[in-house]
């Protein structure tokens, strides 16, 4: 199960963290709430790693919990 946290931040998004936050939010707004599914819906999309890779349930969940 995904949790929503509301974070907040002192500096701007980059345009990575926005594409991939508006990404997140639609998917989730249509009720994803599995870590799988998600990275499958975000990977289609072309929404990929800052490494260009595609994302990994493990990936994601890492790269989200290291967000200020």
């Amino acid at each position: 199960m995904i949790k929503k946290v509301l974070r907040v931040r002192s500096s701007t998004p980059s345009e990575f963290e926005e594409r991939l936050g508006a990404a997140l939010e639609k998917e989730l707004s249509e009720g994803v709430a599995d870590l799988d599914v998600l990275c499958e819906r975000l990977n289609s999309i072309g929404i990929l790693n800052m490494e260009n890779q595609p994302w990994t349930p493990m990936s994601l969940a890492q790269y989200l919990k290291q967000l200020p």
